[in-house]
């Protein structure tokens, strides 16, 4: 079964900007309310910008490029290699929040966030390899 490429971009565009501007959100509050990173501010934000920049970076640049295109598409795309990139980017998200949410004081929030690199690292590069197929791929099949 398939869905419409266009809605799967879409639809993909949406989880990724709203987990982002949640997660954003977050950063903010404990930022400013909470000196949760204090003194180490700017390796929580750097974290942060290199967990979810790429690829926001990548969806904006693929739909600059979709508009100036202007040719309209009806290709489709299994719904199931859709609906494995959206798990894998909702499961990349609550990880993200996970680290940033725990409740464990030890060894501080900064310090879990470098840690967190272990896992974040490799998962944030299956994200990538799958996300592609929606926002890079470029064939007609369909």
């Amino acid at each position: 079964m398939k869905i419409q490429f266009s809605k799967a971009q879409k639809k993909l565009a949406i989880l990724w900007f709203i987990s982002s501007g949640i997660i954003l959100a977050i950063m903010i509050f404990f930022s400013s309310q909470h000196d949760k990173f204090s003194p180490k501010d700017n390796e929580a934000w750097g974290w942060i910008f290199s967990s979810i920049l790429p690829t926001l970076s990548l969806i904006i640049t693929i739909f600059v490029m979709d508009v100036n295109n202007r040719t309209p598409s009806r290709r489709g795309v299994d719904r199931f290699y859709f609906r494995l990139v959206f798990s894998i980017s909702l499961f990349y998200f609550l990880v993200i929040l996970w680290v940033l949410l725990a409740d464990n004081p030890e060894p501080g929030i900064v310090v879990r966030m470098e840690r967190s690199n272990m896992y974040l690292g490799p998962l944030q590069g299956l994200v990538a390899a799958t996300i592609g197929i929606f926002f890079i791929k470029r064939d007609t099949n369909g």
